[in-house]
């Protein structure tokens, strides 16, 4: 092979190989980001775009957000409990 031939090929070599470790760094971002979906506590799936699965998790978030209100009015109470004792 020729010098020119040797640099071509290694040339192509590292874009290979640079084009690979993208594609895997790009591969476990998006695992990432889809195991971190499945943690939301929402009902369906990550790529369901439906109107029914977006009504589904509109419904789940208000649940979340009515506990989560009860859970600040626990905390008000207490507050308001532990200054009147002072």
């Amino acid at each position: 092979m020729t010098t020119s031939t040797k640099t071509v090929l290694g040339i192509v070599a590292v874009a290979v190989i640079a084009l690979g470790g993208i594609y895997a760094y790009r591969a476990h971002i998006m695992s990432e980001r889809t195991a971190s979906n499945t943690e939301t506590g929402l009902p369906t799936s990550a790529n369901d775009t439906s109107d029914s699965a977006i009504q589904q998790d509109a419904e789940a978030i208000d649940a979340q957000l009515q506990t989560t209100n009860a859970d600040n009015a626990s905390v008000d109470e207490s507050i308001q409990t532990h200054s009147q004792v002072q």
